[in-house]
């Protein structure tokens, strides 16, 4: 049973933001992107009344190479709402919780998703990130996966950064020693071993 603030913030990462709220947001990530690659209007003032309508905020690279993904359409649905404040002392049941609802709308809304996997990466900080989804060390069921984030929530918490890399890295050497690891499990190590 997810607790009161878990449920909250589900309720607030899965909510539907206004139509026209998505349509503004869509047409000045359309025009800041055409302006950044055109240069036919200027990128600033677009860029400044974004930020005013979202909080959101990035340069003139990110906007010329912004094209592809799920378009301005989902860019609007996933920064028009606000997250909720991360809850960076989440108990066990309460990052399953979050893991669970990953894993249920993965092949769903994208719009969703991107705003799930942003907020697990604020309340987790580097106990999580997307390699665990998309170039796993391992292949890992729910289960696993929650046991993987609690265990680098422990090394954060008694290493730190350097002990998290460590493990990474004896995790990396195991790979590319096993022979039979699936390509990205081998992908993800030679990453990790590049990184060392």
């Amino acid at each position: 049973m997810p607790t009161d603030r878990i449920r909250r913030a589900i309720e607030q990462i899965t909510a539907k933001p206004d139509p026209a709220r998505l349509a503004q947001i869509a047409d000045l990530a359309s025009r800041a992107s055409d302006a950044a690659e055109t240069r036919r209007a200027p990128l600033e003032p677009i860029m400044d009344e974004l930020e005013a309508l979202t909080g959101f905020r990035e340069g003139p690279r990110y906007w010329a190479s912004f094209h592809g993904g799920g378009g301005p359409e989902e860019f609007a649905a996933v920064i028009a709402l606000p997250l909720p404040e991360p809850i960076i002392d989440l108990d066990p049941a309460e990052t399953g919780t979050l893991l669970a609802l990953e894993e249920s709308v993965r092949l769903g809304d994208q719009a969703v998703y991107q705003r799930v996997l942003k907020y697990l990466s604020a309340c987790l900080g580097e106990a999580f990130n997307t390699d665990l989804i998309y170039w796993p060390h391992r292949e890992m069921n729910a289960a696993e996966l929650l046991d993987e984030v609690i265990r680098r929530r422990g090394i954060l918490r008694v290493e730190g950064i350097a002990g998290l890399r460590a493990y990474e890295l004896g995790l990396a050497e195991d790979v590319m020693a096993s022979g039979d690891a699936p390509l990205l499990a081998q992908q993800w190590a030679e990453l990790i071993l590049a990184r060392n």
